[in-house]
Formats: structure tokens, sequence, C-alpha cells
């Protein structure tokens, strides 16, 4: 067991560890927010024939190349195609189809002319412009061509994705099964949130924290509760998540005092401590464990050191395990809003808003007072991981930070 590592070394150790989830087939209306298993190509022109791409009249260009204001060419309109209906005859000379969005072009023309460019006169148009070749034609394989790369493994399903699959005719989509996370948190001062909250007691945050943490990841959350300082109640109930859970993540107990329990009880469950303390202030106490490729993340008690070690270390494990291609916290260059100093001698975690002024990212951090707060959870988009030899950053330097937050800030 390695202690106080630094954030990157125990990051890539744990992802070492991973094991990615097997694979399953859904429903594509259910398939939003999973990630793709299989390489996607599309396997149809979308749309299958050319079309227009506005409401107007199909025309030959060589019958209107002479037309101008002056001398208007009249064109006899001999049919109506709306969407859904198939031309059935070729249009002739000096004739033109009455089309709209989205319409199967029919033979004989070359352009579509929009409406406001006719005048409609005894059952037909005066053509007062001319046009070129192909003017308002949507060419097959326009919104979408056969053989296009639609997603890799790894990608999210979204929206968008969705949509085109569906004009492929993909019923059912190949993802990541969700992989299944147990919570529960550790003190014998916690009560759930309808308890007394008298001395000594407090209500239990980190517990409904975490699982919403972890429900946001995408995954399937088991809640096991709470649980008293006790070391076979502790025992049992990682037994019971490493049997029944894919992964399982605790709040409290982690580090190495009088109550402190979490050591000893993975070691009577027959699990190994890999990681003991995290050399980063917030998020140091913790304990890592596994039991063949069941992992274990044993987080603090205090909120805000919980959500550091959660965004920087068990975040990207659970995106590795769920099939994702993006793993790690997306990391941007930004300008610092303001003045930075601190006297740790471990790395330190400044929790931070994102503005974007004129195209350019500032990084604004929370001030000193309420970095470890409650408050700081609420108000943190991205983080700044400051090595240990950095005491002073001046308001201006360019920073690299983590976005941590699943808001399209930027």
């Amino acid at each position: 067991m390695k202690e106080k590592q630094s954030i990157e070394s125990i990051l890539n150790s744990v992802l070492d560890k991973i094991i990615v989830t097997g694979k399953e087939q859904i429903d594509l209306d259910k398939a939003v927010g999973r990630f793709v298993a299989e390489r996607i190509t599309a396997r149809e022109d979308v749309p299958s024939f050319h079309s227009s791409r506005f409401d107007g009249y199909a025309v030959k260009i060589e019958d209107v190349q002479n037309a101008t204001e002056e001398n208007p060419v009249f064109l006899k309109v001999v049919v109506e195609i709306p969407a859904g209906h198939s031309p059935k005859e070729k249009i002739g000379q000096e004739r033109a189809a009455r089309i709209f969005t989205g319409a199967p072009i029919p033979a004989g023309v070359n352009a579509i002319i929009k409406n406001e460019a006719v005048e409609e006169v005894n059952g037909g148009i005066k053509v007062q412009y001319s046009c070129v070749d192909g003017q308002g034609i949507a060419n097959k394989g326009f919104n979408l061509a056969k053989g296009n790369r639609l997603a890799e493994v790894g990608d999210e399903v979204t929206p968008g994705l969705i949509g085109c699959l569906a004009t492929q005719g993909i019923e059912n989509l190949t993802v990541f099964k969700k992989i299944k996370v147990g919570v529960f948190s550790i003190g014998s001062e916690l009560v759930e949130l309808g308890g007394q909250v008298e001395e000594p007691y407090i209500r239990s945050s980190n517990y409904y924290m975490l699982m919403a943490a972890c429900r946001a990841s995408g995954v399937e959350v088991v809640p096991l509760g709470l649980l008293a300082d006790k070391r076979e109640e502790i025992t049992e109930k990682i037994n019971y998540g490493l049997e029944s859970c894919d992964m399982l993540i605790s709040s409290g107990g982690a580090m190495n005092g009088k109550y402190d329990l979490v050591a000893l009880a993975l070691e009577k469950s027959k699990a190994q401590l890999f990681q003991r303390g995290v050399g980063v202030y917030p998020g140091h106490a913790c304990a890592y464990g596994n039991r063949g490729n069941k992992l274990y993340f044993g987080l603090s008690g205090s909120p805000g050191s919980a959500m550091t070690n959660f965004n920087l270390i068990v975040l990207p494990a659970i995106r590795k395990a769920q099939g994702r291609t993006l793993i790690k916290n997306r990391t941007v260059l930004a300008i610092l809003g303001a003045s930075i100093q601190r006297k740790n001698e471990r790395d330190c975690v400044v929790r931070g808003q994102v503005e974007v002024r004129a195209g350019t990212i500032y990084f604004i951090p929370i001030i000193k007072a309420r970095r470890a707060s409650m408050q700081s959870l609420i108000d943190s988009e991205a983080l700044l991981v400051l090595q240990n030899n950095c005491y002073v950053l001046e308001q201006g330097k360019q920073v690299f930070i983590q976005i941590i937050t699943e808001r399209d800030l930027i």
C-alpha cells in the first residue's frame, strides 16, 4: 500500500484496475445517455432521392435562361408534388411542377425556383429571373451519406445521434451496460433526512450527495444506507456491496483515527487496501481497496474533501468502467480571475467558477473561507490543482483547469 501519492499517479493506478462493463442491446428510444459499444456507420443515403430544399416550382434552366423583369417567361404548371408523393410524369419543355420542401424531384427538371421569385397567372407562372443548374435541389445523401461515421465505441448517445440512427431504420443499439455502484455513509453521528439533529447528531449529506453524483454519471445506484462506527457492521456492508455491485463508494472512517474503521473492515472482508491517503488538500482522506476486479472507494466524511476525491479519482474510474471514450475531466486553459495564496506543503485543489468574456475563459477561485464549505460545492464548476511548490498565483496568470460540471460552460 502506498500513501499520499499525487492525484495523477493514483488516478492512473486506479484506471489500470478498471475492467470495462459488458454489452447489451436496448431499444433506440431508451438509449440516450448510454455509451456506444460498437462502431456505427450510415448504411443508407438520407434522403435516398434528390429532393426540393424549399417550396417552389421545379423548372428546366433552359426554359428560363433568358427571363428578365421586362420579358418574363411563362411556364404552365402541370402537376403538384407534395412531400411523401412520388412524381409520375416527366416535366416537358416550357412546363413546371409545383413542389414542396422534401418532395422528390421529377424527371425533366434541373432547378427549383422559390415561390417569391414568380408570379402565378392563368394556370401557370411568370418567371422573371434565370437560375443555375441544381439550384434549390438537395442531392441524394444530402443530410447523411452512406458510409459516413456516426459513432465510435465509447461515444455518448445524444439526441442528435438518435435522430441519425432513426433515419437508418435502426431500432436497437448495442451499448455498454450500466454498472451498479453501491453507496453508503459511515458515522455514528449521522441520521436520516427526517431524523432529529439535536447534539450530537447531524443529517447525512454525503450519502445523498454521492448518490446524486453517481446518478449524474449514468450508473445504476444501489443505496446501502447509513452505518454506525462499528467494524462488524462495516465489514458486512463491504462484503455485501462487493458481491452485489460492480463498484462500492462510502464516506467517513477512511483515515487513521480510533474510529476510522474502513481499513480494518477491508482486511476482514478479504479485500486489498492499495491506497491510503492522497497528497492533496482538500481530498487527502481516503482509503481505496479492491477484491478481484471490484473496486472500493472509501472517501472522507468531509463533504468538500469527499467531492474533490470523487471528481478527481472516482468519476474517471466510473467513466472507464462504463465504456466511455472520454475518461478524464476535460482540461482547458483559463485566465486566473483573482490572485491565490496558499501555505499547504501538499498539492492543493482550488474550486472555482468559469466565466467566458469575449471568447476568453476565466477561472474565478472561490474565496478561502468558503473553499471547503458546503456552499462551495454548489458554486463549483471547475478545479485548479496547484503543485506543492506553488504558493502564489497572481491574477491574470494562465492556468489549466478541470471542468467538473455537465453544464455547457464553454
